[in-house]
């Protein structure tokens, strides 16, 4: 499907009837069950999406040799593409590795004690270093399981490992080929500079605040981010309120692309 085909008057079910591996990236965005006859401009409408993003993203995540002129990414939205990056991240941790994680243990449930051992700490590492580890699991799952393994299992894991390999591609691409530059020509542009000028008026943020927003920016929970400082839920609550009363910024989405373009993140650190 070319790109002069996807316009916002596209219906979801034409997209996915043309190419079915847009079901991971409308997954990723929370949209599931009955598409009817729901366009591209009435989903962006219902998840306060730019549909900009929508068919730049979408290009991006089906199709491996597309390239998005300079003109896409000044369409699309910083935060739509933010956001689009940790409703990913999410889904890697608690559905995808959770799925492969039980086929997997019904997969070797004919291997031995010591096998099933050691391919659990091999999975374990797995989960650590997830890009290093991919092509190595799906060689074991295809050429090392005992010939007493389930063949439609194996079938089926190899199936979701190949589908996550390829998700987990268009994803490092996005963040390099789509964020990254989006996030140079904001920094290279006077509307940026405007802007940053005028968040230095703003009453600026105290050293707890950006040690709290950096919690925010990488994923982390109240809580998560008040054991690591060892304060209270209440307490990183009252800070993220400060944060957002001196950003003027609500959103996670927003508030990651403010901490990544003052400095406080890396880009390599946005999961």
């Amino acid at each position: 499907m070319s790109l002069a085909e996807i316009n916002p008057n596209i219906k979801l079910y034409e997209l996915v009837d043309r190419n079915f591996q847009v079901l991971g990236f409308l997954e990723r965005l929370g949209i599931h069950g009955n598409f009817g006859d729901r366009t591209v401009e009435d989903i962006c409408a219902s998840q306060g999406m730019n549909p900009s993003s929508f068919m730049l993203l979408y290009n991006f995540y089906v199709d491996e040799h597309f390239r998005p002129t300079e003109r896409m990414l000044r369409d699309s939205s910083v935060e739509d593409v933010v956001d689009y990056l940790h409703k990913s991240h999410e889904y890697y941790l608690n559905t995808a590795l959770k799925s492969l994680s039980d086929l997997l243990k019904n997969l070797l449930s004919p291997c031995s004690d010591a096998q099933k051992k050691v391919f659990r700490k091999f999975y374990d590492e797995y989960e650590e270093e997830l890009n290093r580890h991919l092509s190595d699991l799906k060689s074991l799952v295809m050429n090392s399981l005992p010939e007493g393994c389930d063949a439609a299992l194996r079938m089926q894991t190899l199936y979701m490992i190949c589908s996550l390999e390829y998700d987990l591609q268009r994803h490092t691409a996005i963040e390099e080929e789509v964020l990254r530059p989006m996030l140079e020509m904001l920094e290279n542009s006077g509307t940026y500079g405007r802007r940053r000028a005028a968040e230095e008026e703003r009453e600026a943020l105290s050293e707890r605040e950006k040690e709290i927003l950096v919690g925010v920016a990488k994923g982390l929970l109240n809580k998560e981010i008040a054991d690591q400082y060892n304060i209270s839920v209440y307490t990183v609550i009252t800070h993220r309120k400060n944060i957002t009363r001196k950003t003027g910024i609500k959103s996670v989405a927003g508030l990651t692309v403010y901490a990544l373009l003052n400095g406080l993140i890396d880009i390599n650190s946005v999961e």
